[in-house]
């Protein structure tokens, strides 16, 4: 093997080694905080076990949201995943079941409050804000910026290796596009793994802002018109095919279906409203969307029949845009 290879090769490894340690440090950085968070979790988990072993006492949601949010910034961590604590009330009934040290009638008695407050839980009052605001915080917008950060410092740092490897490795100057086309290969890794993360947490929040949406929705529709009927998840057949509809309201003999986004909103949507308004006999149609709407599509729906509740960030937009609006009649 001649001096030019032996350069060459050596030339790729030093890139590939200094790309390699940012891709390790970046995903060293993701283990930490996942390290973090399993801290935080156990310390959640033995202080609510001696909070449920004290007494008969329920316990409160609000002193365990306490209680998980200090020892979660004890542990260096600013955020709470919307799904931790069912996830440790889980985690702690499972445990409490399988521990052969704690006598049986006092896991029990465990288990027994631990579901308890798991069902108040499931009971308390969404919080369609918070879950607006993570669902902003992964926008695409966001996520290319992110996107872009990430390459931007993997390509300072590839240089600075191609940099060095000029400086001090003879013959290196003449292999400088193959070293260019190794720091592409490797940045767009780092860009593939960094995108295909983020873009899971995004589709995990749409599903969370969509439950939390239409529940909102839901609550807000009772307490307006405690004496309709609402089914959710409705199935109307339309042209031979069957179409799922979020919600169909019916009062009076009247019947409206309802449909809840929390992204974008299309001609398409607003036909598929209108057919099932037509297959239903029913003279108008109500669309709800966290998303603000531009006018050439609130002009369309509005020739539809389909009214138009958009910008929803919290339960109040949802009970004012009902005030405002006539369903029936």
């Amino acid at each position: 093997m001649n001096i030019s290879n032996i350069n060459l090769l050596i030339s790729i490894g030093s890139l590939s080694v200094g790309l390699l340690s940012w891709f390790f440090y970046n995903r060293k950085t993701k283990g930490a905080r996942a390290e973090k968070e399993r801290t935080a979790d156990k310390e959640v988990k033995a202080a609510l076990t001696r909070l449920l072993a004290q007494g008969d006492t329920e316990l409160e949601i609000s002193i365990v949201d306490a209680l998980v949010n200090s020892k979660y910034r004890e542990c260096g961590l600013d955020v709470v995943p919307i799904d931790k604590l069912p996830n440790i009330l889980e985690d702690l009934v499972a445990e409490f079941a399988e521990n052969i040290l704690i006598p049986y009638e006092v896991s029990q008695d465990l288990i027994k409050k631990t579901m308890l407050l798991r069902k108040k839980l499931e009971g308390r009052k969404l919080n369609l804000e918070k879950a607006a605001k993570n669902w902003q915080r992964l926008s695409i917008p966001a996520i290319v910026l992110r996107v872009i950060y990430i390459a931007a410092i993997a390509l300072v740092f590839g240089l600075l290796v191609v940099i060095f490897a000029l400086v001090f490795v003879n013959g290196a100057a003449e292999n400088l596009s193959v070293y260019l086309i190794a720091l592409l290969i490797l940045t767009l890794t780092l860009i593939f793994t960094e995108a295909k993360t983020l873009w899971e947490k995004r589709g995990k929040s749409a599903r969370h802002l969509h439950g939390v949406l239409e529940d909102s929705v839901i609550k807000a529709l009772r307490d307006s018109m405690p004496n309709a009927d609402i089914e959710r998840n409705a199935r109307i057949e339309t042209d031979g095919q069957i179409a799922q509809v979020d919600l169909v309201i019916q009062s009076n003999g009247e019947k409206l279906p309802v449909e809840v986004k929390h992204g974008a909103v299309s001609y398409r949507t607003i036909e598929q409203i209108a057919e099932v308004m037509r297959k239903m006999g029913s003279n108008k149609g109500l669309l709800i969307t966290a998303s603000k709407l531009r006018e050439q599509i609130r002009e369309f729906a509005r020739q539809k029949s389909v009214i138009i509740i958009d910008g929803v960030t919290s339960e109040t937009d949802i009970v004012d845009g009902l005030k405002n609006t006539k369903l029936f009649g």
